[in-house]
Parts: structure tokens; sequence; C-alpha cells
């Protein structure tokens, strides 16, 4: 899985000095549309043979298993909406 840092995201990251990223697709439940979200912040998942570790221009990014299943390129950029910014991956 090849996965893509935009720089608006890499310009976030260093701001907010983040160290690692989880990236979780997890389905609405009702329906089989997953929502993607990047989990932010300093984390190691909790189940972590669910999960790939990956270093990307010095971010540790876990991926968890079921993601490749979406696509093989992940993209992870940020969102603003109004004064909120948050990463997302699609």
């Amino acid at each position: 899985m090849r996965i893509i840092l935009t720089e608006e995201a890499k310009k976030y990251i260093d701001t907010k000095k983040i160290e690692s990223i989880a990236i979780v697709f997890q389905g609405c439940g009702k329906c089989n549309s997953p929502s993607r979200q990047a989990s932010v912040g300093l984390i190691t998942p909790r189940q972590l043979d669910r999960y790939e570790r990956h270093m990307v221009d010095g971010t540790e990014v876990y991926v968890r298993d079921d993601v490749r299943k979406h696509k093989d390129r992940l993209v992870i950029s940020l969102s603003k909406r109004l004064w909120k910014k948050e990463l997302v991956a699609d």
C-alpha cells in the first residue's frame, strides 16, 4: 500500500508535533459505506496485530488491515471546515 501525505497535512503534522496517526475505516453500522477519517495523535493501536506500521515522511502511520480492501493507495490530507482542521484519509 502506498501512503501519501499532502503538503498541507505535512505542515499540520509538523505544527502540532504529531508523531503517529492511525487510519481506521469504520462502517456506519447500517450500511456498507465506511467513514474515512484519520484518528490523529500519539496513537498506539490496542490490537497491533490488526495494524501495519509505515514510516511516511518521519511520521508513524498505523493502517488497519481491512483498509487495503478499499484502495491500494491512501492519501492523507487536511480538511478545513470553518475554524476546525482535521486529518482525513481517502
